[in-house]
């Protein structure tokens, strides 16, 4: 489990496929601590460490994480976002994030506001039901707040820090993000439906 509380970004240096399994190799950050087995978020995504050495790590992806992510479209030298797992005692300064994506999205359109940028993002519409405005959503693992719920697309509002601190400020219109939902919209709705019946 994470906050979305980005810690560090990364370089990727190496992606190659093994068997069914994509193998990515990250630059180890410095003042960043990891140990094999251990579960990180990559860009959102809950990762395993199946190795490392004092400059880089490496993790595996199986096709179920292929298909529901953005992995297979990440290229050499794309910076990505790293978290390292909730531990007890940590503060919860961001929500609840399980590293569960639930959809890919699309940046729509990127619009300045002084020093900060509202990106508008679209997602599938089975996935909106469980934003709600100024409710929490995690993009490529960034614990953010809905700023704006429209018919297709979302809003998130990006303040100068998080621009600079996470991968977010690097991507463009047409980019793709990894989306995971607020797990409390998915208890509440289902809970809801059950009711119904």
């Amino acid at each position: 489990m994470f906050t979305g509380i980005i810690q560090k970004k990364a370089k990727i240096k190496s992606i190659r496929k093994e068997n069914e399994i994509l193998v990515v190799s990250f630059e180890l950050p410095k003042k960043f601590d990891i140990k094999n087995g251990a579960s990180i978020s990559i860009n959102g995504v809950c990762s395993t460490i199946t190795s490392f050495t004092k400059s880089e790590f490496k993790v595996g992806y199986m096709k179920e994480t292929l298909n529901k992510t953005n992995v297979s479209g990440w290229k050499i030298n794309d910076s990505v976002n790293l978290e390292p797992s909730l531990r007890l005692g940590d503060t919860l300064d961001g929500h609840f994030v399980y590293g569960h994506i639930d959809t890919v999205g699309t940046i729509k359109t990127i619009t300045k506001q002084g020093d900060s940028q509202v990106f508008e993002i679209s997602i599938p519409k089975e996935f909106l039901k469980y934003l709600v405005y100024k409710g929490s959503v995690a993009v490529n693992g960034v614990s953010l707040t809905v700023s704006a719920r429209n018919p297709k697309t979302f809003n998130i509002s990006l303040i100068p820090y998080t621009l600079e601190h996470t991968n977010l400020g690097d991507l463009s219109v047409g980019d793709s993000v990894n989306v995971e939902v607020d797990v409390m919209g998915k208890y509440i709705l289902n809970s809801q439906i059950k009711t119904k019946k």
